[in-house]
Formats: structure tokens, sequence, C-alpha cells
């Protein structure tokens, strides 16, 4: 299991929320939800930048955590620093 995938399962069983009540929350559709909490960031279906910062948000995780879960290879200095640039 992916460790996107396992972070979102965890979180959304610790608050009590389904896939749907996330999906309602953050604008991300439902399918996508499910996808996101079974195959995480490297499954068939990968995640934006928008969906992940709308997962954290929703979820109460850090930023930083969701996006270094989800682009590994990512630094987080250059990851803050691309960021900073859009």
């Amino acid at each position: 299991m992916d460790d996107l995938a396992q972070l979102i399962q965890q979180t959304m069983r610790r608050r009590h929320l389904t896939a749907q009540a996330v999906a309602e929350q953050t604008g991300i559709r439902t399918p996508r939800v499910k996808a996101f909490a079974e195959d995480g960031a490297n499954g068939p279906i990968h995640p934006t930048d928008d969906e992940l910062r709308e997962l954290a948000r929703t979820l109460s995780l850090p930023l930083s955590a969701v996006l270094g879960i989800a682009h590994p290879s990512v630094k987080p200095k250059a990851a803050s620093a691309a960021r900073r640039l859009r």
C-alpha cells in the first residue's frame, strides 16, 4: 500500500469520514477520493497538487507531509521554492 493511501485511510477512519464526506468537503469527485485512499499517489489515478492541498486542508494534515509523501523525490526546499514562483 502506498504511504499516501495509508495516511488518507487512517485519517479518514480516525475522523469518522467516508470518501463521500471528503468529496463533499473538497470538491473532489468521490471515485477519485476512493482511488487516492486505495492506491495513493502511485495508482492509475494521480492526484493533482490542488487535490493534495484540498485533502490536506480537509483532513487537517500538514501540507508538507502530504506533498512529501505524494512526491518523495522532490526535496522540501525545492518544492517550496517552486510554489513561491507560481
